[in-house]
């Protein structure tokens, strides 16, 4: 499936982020361990309930993302790989498949996940065991008002020392007021960090 501009200009940042994330992990970098390839784990609806599609266009943009990262080299000379589960869209099967990638599989990080009731129940994972989860695109405000160190948001930015943040929101109320609501929080949290948003077409012309 070829990626919408909607899903390669959203991911592309998250993919970008989550290579910036794993860097300051400091994995090891020895000879053997540079072969390894590090294991991100991205649970999507892929099957009903969820939204099919939207697991679809995520899976396609996060797959470019990597694509572009392992052509410059991976990430600490480490090609990325993902795993991907299938949420379905339900905080059970959302729950089991981060659990599934976290203890099984051994990711060190988690992208992905549509769907707001779900992404509340990756961030409580996440948390528990200390992994990284960058939302692709839940919107609820609890899933990052916990605080947790693990959910990118504006803590986290400033955590990190961000100097700069660009938003590339869709053109609808939806994408506009999630930019919008980003700028808040990190004028809150994060005060230091420059932050501005460009808005973009949903489909290419």
């Amino acid at each position: 499936m070829r990626p919408s501009l909607r899903s390669v200009c959203w991911l592309l940042p998250v993919g970008l982020t989550l290579a910036f994330l794993i860097t300051l992990l400091a994995l090891p970098t020895g000879t053997a361990v540079a072969q390894e390839p590090i294991l991100i784990g991205v649970p999507l609806p892929f099957s009903p309930p969820g939204s099919v599609s939207q697991g679809s266009e995520a899976k396609a943009g996060l797959e470019v993302a990597a694509q572009m990262i392992n052509e410059k080299g991976g990430i600490l000379k480490r090609p990325v790989k993902l795993i991907f589960e299938d949420s379905q869209g339900t905080p059970e099967k959302g729950r089991a498949a981060v659990e599934k990638l976290i203890t099984r599989d051994k990711v060190v990080a988690i992208v992905g996940e549509n769907h707001s009731s779900v992404g509340l129940v990756v961030a409580e994972v996440a948390h528990k065991y200390g992994i990284p989860f960058i939302n692709v695109n839940c919107w609820s405000d609890a899933i990052r008002e916990k605080g947790y160190k693990e959910v990118f948001g504006a803590e986290l930015a400033k955590e990190l020392g961000l100097k700069n943040v660009l938003a590339l929101p869709e053109n609808t109320d939806f994408g506009i007021g999630l930019a919008k609501n980003l700028g808040t929080y990190l004028k809150e949290k994060s005060p230091l960090t420059q932050y501005k948003y460009e808005v973009l077409d949903r489909e290419p012309a």
